[in-house]
């Protein structure tokens, strides 16, 4: 379950069960924050090279001027993000 109403302008904000559930959370994926976008190129590369998919170079997303974030797809095909929300 994930309640509709936790999803914001770039990330989930839900309360535990009220909002969200294991199976809810397992669905949206996994985000990590990042000290600086030079970690975010880390991170994709790193997990590129363990194995991971492709599934969005590092770079600036719509969400705001400052989301940096690289996006990989696990083995089990969810979606894994580092995401640095600092200016360059």
């Amino acid at each position: 379950m994930l309640d509709p109403a936790a999803f914001k302008a770039y990330d989930v904000r839900a309360l535990y069960p009220a909002q969200l559930d294991e199976e809810g959370a397992y669905a949206v994926g996994r985000a990590f924050g990042a000290e600086s976008r030079e970690d975010v190129d880390a991170f994709h590369a790193a997990a590129l090279e363990a194995g991971g998919t492709d599934n969005g170079a590092p770079g600036i997303r719509w969400y705001h001027d400052d989301y940096y974030g690289g996006y990989v797809l696990d083995p089990d095909g969810n979606n894994v993000e580092a995401v640095c929300h600092k200016p360059a």
